[in-house]
């Protein structure tokens, strides 16, 4: 989880309330730990970074 917090600067709180809302992807469980597959955040940050046109 840090890294993933790391990545996006955001809070532990405000990451599980866009997870219960579908703007952030889901982790999954190993064993006790929270893992999330990078390319999934990785994509995630390429859509929110990305420019709005504006039209």
């Amino acid at each position: 989880m840090p890294q993933v917090l790391d990545m996006f600067g955001l809070g532990k709180t405000m990451l599980y309330e866009m997870m219960k809302t579908g703007e952030f992807p889901q982790s999954r469980r190993v064993r006790h730990l929270s893992v999330w597959v990078e390319s999934a955040v990785q994509d995630w940050i390429r859509v929110v970074a990305k420019p709005k046109s504006i039209g």
